[in-house]
Order: C-alpha cells, then sequence, then structure tokens
C-alpha cells in the first residue's frame, strides 16, 4: 500500500486493483483502493500503465500498448527465488519494463514502451500474425482438419 500511495502522488493517478477471480476481493487489504473481479481487460485498456506480478493477464497491457511496472516484494523474493523471480526478470527484461522491489527504493520515472519489442513479445507469445484477425473458432476448425 505505502508503493501505492507513492505512486499516485507521484502521478496523480488512482490505482485500482483487478484481482485474481477466486480471490477474496476486499478492499481493506488496499487502504479501501476499489478491488475488480472479471474486469481485467476493461481496466487494463483504460489504464495509463499496468503492475504485474506474474500473471497471464499481463498480456493485455502487452495487447493495449500500456506500460507494465512488474512489482515484487522481499517476501516474495525470497519466497520464489528458484522459479517465480526468474520468470518474472525474464518477462521483464523480454518487455523492456522496469522489475521493481516494492521494499526499496526505486526511480518513480513513467515507463515507456518500445513498439517493436511490444510487437515482437505479441507475435512470439500470444498470437501470431496470421491468427491474429482470425476467429477463434476457425483457427479450431482448420487445425483439427490438418490433424
Amino acid at each position: 500500500n505505502s508503493f501505492f500511495d507513492k505512486i499516485e502522488k507521484k502521478f496523480n493517478y488512482k490505482v485500482v486493483i483487478c484481482s485474481h477471480p477466486t480471490a477474496f476481493n476486499n478492499e481493506i487489504h488496499f487502504n479501501n483502493r476499489p478491488v475488480y473481479s472479471h474486469k481485467t481487460v476493461e481496466l487494463t485498456y483504460n489504464a495509463e500503465f499496468c503492475f504485474s506480478h506474474h500473471s497471464n493477464s499481463m498480456n493485455f497491457a502487452v495487447i493495449f500498448k500500456k506500460p507494465i511496472l512488474f512489482i515484487y516484494n522481499n517476501e516474495m523474493k525470497e519466497l520464489y527465488k528458484n522459479y517465480y523471480m526468474k520468470d518474472l526478470k525474464s518477462l521483464s527484461k523480454n518487455l523492456n519494463m522496469p522489475l521493481i522491489n516494492v521494499d526499496q527504493k526505486f526511480n518513480y520515472k513513467y515507463p515507456e514502451i518500445d513498439n517493436e519489442v511490444y510487437n515482437n513479445y505479441l507475435n512470439n507469445f500470444i498470437a501470431s500474425k496470421e491468427s491474429q484477425n482470425k476467429n477463434t473458432f476457425d483457427i479450431i476448425i482448420n487445425t483439427l482438419k490438418i490433424k
């Protein structure tokens, strides 16, 4: 919450929380910031930038060309050092976006995206260029026909 307070003060934005659909959504845990479930696409589309700590939902930020601040804390760093932190570092590097330990001091600079980097990530990890304008049903049918 202190990290979110600093972000709100620095950028004059209100932080909202997009929770996992199975999470217990209690605003009390986030200093009464709004917590939404099943609204990640809409909220990401309208966001100035996003925070992520390892979620498939961060793909929406890539699709909508939103900067992502990858965040973690000291506890996560210790608990997840063998797998989760490696993935988080890799995502940060692949998208050329900051990886921030919220328990440490850091530079509060507005993150800028690199369109080429985002497009490469989109094409390599989210959807190929060939499939981006196709209906999911058609992709599945064509895949079944091939096999």
